[in-house]
């Protein structure tokens, strides 16, 4: 399992992650229900808890980052 992205929003996180799987590319999302609550969980007011969207599969990291890339860019995933 490898980290692909990671962001305060929940909302955008899932948005990465159906994505990915739109892509047929398995994956996750960790503190799901932890993300965005500053001062809650961990107990450090300074901190916050990010979601985080991970790829199963080690091998599909850089295709993951390009289709973020193309997506955050507005382009269509996988076009060229």
């Amino acid at each position: 399992m490898k980290r692909v992205y990671s962001s305060a929003s929940i909302w955008q996180a899932r948005e990465i992650l159906m994505l990915l799987k739109q892509q047929r590319i398995p994956a996750t999302l960790l503190n799901e229900y932890a993300a965005g609550t500053p001062g809650v969980l961990p107990f450090n007011p300074n901190m916050a808890v990010d979601a985080e969207v991970w790829v199963l599969d080690d091998g599909l990291a850089e295709r993951c980052a390009r289709l973020i890339t193309e997506f955050h860019a507005g382009r269509a995933p996988g076009a060229s």
